[in-house]
C-alpha cells in the first residue's frame, strides 16, 4: 500500500492512514475527512470542501491512473522501529518510522497513544485490561440477549397454543 507515496506526491499535510483498504485523509480530530480507493474518492466530510482538502480531491481526481499506481506501490521508509498493539487479547508487532500519534505504521495504521506502544510489555498490560473489559461487556450483552430469547420463546409458545385452540374451532360458527 502506497499511503506514504500518496502523502508525499500530493503534498498532503493532513494525517494519511489506511482503514480496510481505503486511504483516509483526516485531521487530529476527524480521521476520515476524505476516503479514497484506487477507483477514486468515495466519501468526504463536507459537500464542498475548501482549501487543501479541495486541492487533494481535485489532484487525486485529475489522474485516477496515477493515484491507483501510487496506491499499489510499496512505500520506502527511512526507519523501521518496532511498535506493539493488540486486538481481542492478541499482541501484534508492527513497524513505524516515528512513534506516537498521529504517526502511522508502515502498513498504514494510525497509531493512537492508548493502543500502540514502544514496549511489548506495555501492549500486554493494556491488552489484559482491554480483554477483561470486552469480556465483561460481552457477558452482559449475552445475558441481555438470552433474556430476550427467553421472552420470545415464551411468546412463541403462547401464540402456538393460541393457534392450536383456533384450529379446533369451527369456521362460521
Amino acid at each position: 500500500m502506497g499511503w506514504k507515496a500518496i502523502k508525499e506526491h500530493y503534498r498532503i499535510g493532513h494525517t494519511v492512514h489506511v482503514v480496510e483498504g481505503k486511504l483516509h485523509i483526516g485531521s487530529l480530530f476527524v480521521s476520515d475527512l476524505i476516503a479514497v480507493t484506487p477507483e477514486g474518492v468515495i466519501s468526504r466530510a463536507w459537500d464542498n470542501p475548501s482549501g487543501e482538502l479541495a486541492r487533494y480531491i481535485r489532484e487525486i481526481s485529475a489522474d485516477p491512473a496515477l493515484f491507483a499506481r501510487l496506491f499499489a506501490q510499496e512505500d520506502a521508509f527511512t526507519a523501521t522501529n518496532p511498535v506493539y498493539t493488540f486486538e481481542y487479547g492478541r499482541i501484534a508487532e508492527h513497524a513505524c518510522e516515528e512513534y506516537g500519534f498521529p504517526n502511522v505504521t508502515h502498513s498504514g495504521v494510525l497509531m493512537y497513544d492508548n493502543t500502540f506502544f514502544k514496549e511489548r510489555s506495555q501492549a500486554v498490560d493494556m491488552a489484559r485490561k482491554d480483554a477483561a473489559s470486552w469480556i465483561r461487556m460481552l457477558e452482559r450483552r449475552n445475558a441481555e440477549l438470552q433474556d430476550e430469547i427467553d421472552r420470545n420463546l415464551k411468546l412463541l409458545d403462547e401464540v402456538r397454543d393460541g393457534l392450536a385452540c383456533l384450529e379446533t374451532e369451527e369456521v362460521g360458527a
